[in-house]
């Protein structure tokens, strides 16, 4: 016998984090940057954004420090 199970956060019955971001943010605590981790798992950069941005919107809490120009990784915060 084996059991199996997914956890999720929901907000006003929306999901907002679950298995796939959680992929994203490990891939990009992996490689260090969100245009690496979208490109190995074979996303577009722009989802990916798109991805970061709801979850931070809908918990009210910043994911990814970010830098401009790419001088310095991404680094995640969780």
């Amino acid at each position: 016998m084996e059991y199996k199970f997914r956890i999720w956060l929901t907000q006003n019955n929306k999901k907002v984090f679950g298995e796939g971001p959680l992929k994203l943010l490990k891939k990009v605590e992996e490689l260090g940057f969100l245009r690496q981790a979208s490109i190995s798992m074979e996303m577009s950069y722009s989802k990916a954004w798109k991805i970061i941005k709801n979850i931070e919107e809908e918990l009210q809490i910043p994911i990814l420090e970010r830098y401009i120009g790419g001088a310095k990784k991404e680094v995640v915060l969780l």
